[in-house]
């Protein structure tokens, strides 16, 4: 499943928020956009396999 990723940076800060609509709570700060997809890849990840785990539905991959 592919989800929507939201960079976002704040004026004069080095530091970048990566979100992702559809997961709510999956979030990082990465200090460079490569660095920001590595980290919210293996967040994705993590927090799949958590909902997994405790048995919740997956959310769809529907935001834009």
């Amino acid at each position: 499943m592919n989800y929507a990723i939201v960079f976002s940076n704040e004026q004069n800060s080095e530091v970048y928020q990566v979100s992702v609509p559809d997961l709510p709570g999956c979030s990082i700060n990465a200090e460079t956009i490569d660095l920001g997809l590595e980290k919210i890849s293996q967040s994705i990840k993590s927090h799949l396999s958590i909902l997994a785990e405790y048995g919740e539905k997956i959310p769809s991959a529907i935001s834009v």
